[in-house]
């Protein structure tokens, strides 16, 4: 976890009292209030209150709320809570000496006035960043802290859209307030414009003199003699006094790995650069070790401590290849290069770890040991999302996960004015200045598929918050990763030449149809980051969110639609996606599932079987792809979706499916014409040598077997047979030979491939699937 401890110059205070909680609908609210007194004399109800937390789940602990919003239709209530204010109140005592305290609000959704003793002391206009305000107003003994949430969905009215401004449409508020897009609805995510203080509520009092601002940055490594070249840049405050009398001094531990330089002080800004001696570097999951030094920066009055601030530093360089378009002969890159060596990516994409954001942080731990577990190496952080907490971040620097970080804007044409380009530029300052410490973090992307979005109205290349606020801001407060405008960018070069849809790097969803159609069969995207196929939950799933009524048949079915996730029914924006599953199992299988238990089990098939070719395809072609993030690892809430997980932490088949198609060591199966093809493909930073074996399933005969030496990071073409006239389910074994082994590697492996037409028997394939005994057999 986060190397922290206390910094000698900074104490935290955290209000101690009970919070209180009132929330009145907007045309009874008054006009002006400061207190929670001002609310109690109109009559409203006042309650206990959770912080961290949002309003909701207070109401439902109250038992204000009773309909459960991750159950039926429950989540539909919620919105009679839309144009509601909510005033949250804490009374506690203080007795500190110091009267430079300042307010801290890691997290307010959103739109708030904060008072101190019947004072306005700020204002709050976004979400995803943290607040900060003098408390000039405290006093010793009793305090009042009380804060006003305005209904997000009614002050969003005040601000006028010109005519290049779109969005989804359950979304069009998120494109002026500073609010995470996916709360007014999504195609992954319930419609739930929430309120609350989401991160906790503090006070700080710095003393001066203090070290303000750190930033230790990976310069240059010899691998011949294992000297990394790092450059501390800092920023401290010594009031007026003398420079003479202070310097600035770093070390760092990591093993055996040491490093110590101290540098007077001639201004409140400066650099210190140095040499680390046997420098451990951090490398990605599957190239090597994540080294992870303990740094402590120290501020020094005549010769003694008067502040530290301590974090953890991986020592690791990456840049990104990207050639943007293709040239005549369909040659392109997007790859990214981590310590001077391309790194195949196999990522997922995370979206919300649950509706309430309050109740994210319990949850990342656990979902990125799935990450670990299904043999990802990375992770893309999507656009509309919120910024996630400190562990999410420390996690992956741990884990080694190369974490592709979006700005929070997706799937919208943002207005372009002063004011917008203002609230951009403060948010992406302070998420910068946060996370950029961490190795994990390898790609800052401006936006999610807002290029894309703009192209009926506008020259994407002409957004203003992407291609001048953020790069400025970017390079302004870090400038040591590589940024992407958009996700999928649409460069100058691609706008020009008209190729908007057809760039290195693609969000490859297409018509969604049979997965091996000619879309997804001859799609040539150097890079995929998004791609995915849906997949229905599993019974004993669906039955805790459904009602019984609702289990079955999907049809006409509203809380099946509520759930995929559509907020109105019959004929909401994402509505078909239920029948989208229908046919898609109706087509493999060419008959109905009768029951949800035979649905479950096909759709699932179904699923495992898309993201399953859709991997194995990028791999194979690895050279031309860099890699790819597949969509999605983890439901936010209880649903029918792509994800591969579900809300209730029970895996779907796809999970299984993916952790055999991304072992960094894997031989798998391509079918052209007549013919199958066998390809070896070691993602390994060292060449290997194995033993294969291709097993008909059905027959338990061995269709053919042989020896491979597989160089380092490629994809090699091994064997062809005759494409069988029937469907056939090939079993693959593998064996490294002994030599070949070192530590961190599997010595057997095991991997299956469906050669058929459809349909497919339902019953044949669960008694293939019977027949390989390494893999775990769900009850389908």
């Amino acid at each position: 976890m986060s190397f922290n401890i206390e910094r000698t110059a900074v104490k935290r205070i955290v209000p101690a009292g009970e919070w209180r909680l009132a929330v009145i609908k907007d045309d009874a609210a008054p006009e002006n209030s400061c207190s929670m007194k001002d609310i109690a004399a109109i009559g409203a109800e006042i309650i206990s209150a959770s912080v961290p937390g949002n309003f909701e789940l207070d109401l439902i602990r109250a038992g204000k709320l009773t309909a459960d919003p991750y159950v039926g239709d429950g989540v539909l209530t919620l919105r009679n809570y839309e144009d509601c204010h909510v005033y949250y109140s804490i009374e506690f005592d203080w007795n500190e000496k110091e009267k430079n305290a300042e307010l801290v609000l890691e997290g307010v959704d959103t739109l708030a006035d904060v008072y101190m003793n019947g004072r306005l002391i700020g204002s709050c206009d976004n979400m995803m960043i943290e607040h900060r305000m003098d408390a000039e107003s405290l006093q010793n003994g009793k305090n009042e802290l009380f804060i006003h949430i305005k209904p997000v969905c009614i002050d969003a009215r005040k601000f006028s859209a010109d005519m290049g401004v779109s969005a989804q449409k359950y979304s069009y508020e998120s494109v002026f307030v500073r609010k995470a897009a996916h709360t007014f609805g999504w195609d992954i995510a319930p419609r739930v414009v929430s309120a609350g203080l989401w991160k906790p509520v503090y006070f700080e009092i710095k003393s001066i003199p203090s070290i303000t601002e750190t930033y230790l940055i990976a310069e240059k490594y010899n691998s011949d003699t294992k000297c990394g070249t790092a450059q501390l840049r800092y920023n401290v405050n010594i009031g007026r006094e003398a420079c003479a009398r202070y310097s600035v001094a770093i070390e760092g531990v990591c093993g055996e790995s040491r490093f110590y330089s101290e540098q007077k002080l001639w201004f409140n800004t400066g650099r210190i650069i140095f040499e680390i001696a046997d420098c451990m570097v951090w490398s990605p999951r599957g190239r090597g070790q994540q080294n992870l030094y303990n740094v402590t920066v120290k501020l020094l009055k005549d010769g003694e401590t008067v502040d530290t601030r301590q974090f953890r530093f991986g020592f690791r360089t990456v840049s990104l290849e990207n050639s943007e378009t293709f040239d005549k002969n369909g040659n392109g890159s997007f790859r990214f290069i981590i310590n001077d060596e391309p790194v195949f990516i196999m990522g997922t994409n995370w979206v919300p770890a649950n509706i309430f954001h309050s109740k994210d942080k319990e949850r990342i731990a656990e979902i990125l040991k799935l990450v670990d577990e299904c043999g990802c190496n990375a992770i893309r952080c999507w656009g509309g999302n919120v910024y996630e907490d400190d562990i999410f971040y420390d996690l992956c620097d741990e884990y080694g996960f190369i974490v592709w970080q979006d700005f929070g804007m997706a799937c919208a044409s943002y207005p372009q004015d002063e004011r917008m380009q203002k609230l951009i530029e403060v948010e992406a300052e302070s998420v910068i200045k946060r996370l950029r410490q961490h190795p994990c973090i390898c790609l800052w992307a401006g936006d999610n598929e807002c290029d894309i979005m703009q192209l009926s109205t506008r020259d994407p290349n002409l957004n203003i918050l992407t291609r001048q606020v953020l790069p400025r801001t970017i390079m302004s407060h870090d400038g040591t990763r590589p940024y992407l405008p958009s996700s999928p960018y649409v460069s100058e070069k691609a706008f020009s030449s008209g190729n908007c849809y057809n760039t290195t790097e693609q969000h490859t969803w297409g018509p969604r149809d049979y997965f091996k159609s000619d879309y997804y069969r001859k799609n040539n995207a150097c890079f995929a980051s998004e791609m995915g196929y849906h997949g229905c939950p599993s019974p004993e799933s669906v039955k805790k969110f459904i009602d019984r009524d609702f289990y079955w048949p999907p049809e006409n079915n509203n809380q099946w639609a509520l759930h995929c996730v559509s907020p109105e029914s019959p004929n909401g924006e994402y509505t078909y996606r239920i029948p989208l599953m229908t046919k898609q199992v109706e087509y493999l299988f060419g008959t109905r599932a009768e029951n949800l238990e035979d649905f479950a089990a096909m759709s699932q098939i179904l699923q495992a079987e898309a993201n399953k070719y859709f991997i194995e395809k990028f791999r194979i072609r690895k050279g031309h792809t860099g890699g790819f993030t597949w969509w999605n690892i983890m439901d936010c809430w209880p649903q029918f979706s792509d994800a591969v997980v579900d809300y209730y932490f029970v895996k779907k088949l796809a999970f299984s499916y993916i952790k055999i198609s991304q072992q960094q060591l894997c031989f798998m199966m391509d079918d052209s014409d007549e013919k199958l093809t066998l390809y070896g493909c070691n993602d390994y930073p060292h060449e290997l040598k194995a033993s294969y074996k291709i097993i008909d399933v059905s027959t338990g005969k061995t269709v053919a077997d042989g020896d491979a030496e597989l160089e380092a990071d490629s994809t090699k073409k091994l064997l062809c047979i005759k494409k069988p006239e029937k469907n056939c389910f090939y079993k693959i074994n593998w064996e490294v030979n002994g030599d070949s082994i070192t530590d961190g590697i599997c010595k057997n492996g095991v991997n299956h491939y469906l050669s058929f037409c459809p349909p497919v028997s339902f019953d044949w394939y669960r008694s293939c699937m019977k027949a390989i005994d390494e893999y775990k057999f769900y009850g389908f």
